[in-house]
């Protein structure tokens, strides 16, 4: 193996999950960690690439959660 694919090989957790798991109404998103209840569920028999692909979405979808004044809002709440 070149040290080329080493470097471009990103390293990704085993999951993506912070303990807030709670669907998001408006997105069907984990408010927690941005998957859908299909991602949360097959999660341990999706390949590296399938993971990956999730992955590189997580961050905007959460983003876009935010935005929304309602996605996060009810959550601040019941703490």
């Amino acid at each position: 193996m070149s040290s080329d694919n080493q470097s471009s090989h990103q390293v990704w957790p085993a999951s993506p999950c912070v303990g807030v798991c709670v669907l998001d109404e408006g997105e069907g998103l984990c408010v927690g960690c941005g998957r859908t209840i299909a991602e949360i569920g097959n999660w341990l028999k999706f390949d590296d690439a399938e993971r990956a692909a999730v992955f590189t979405q997580l961050e905007s979808r959460l983003e876009k959660m935010k935005a929304r004044p309602t996605a996060i809002d009810g959550m601040d709440k019941r703490s």
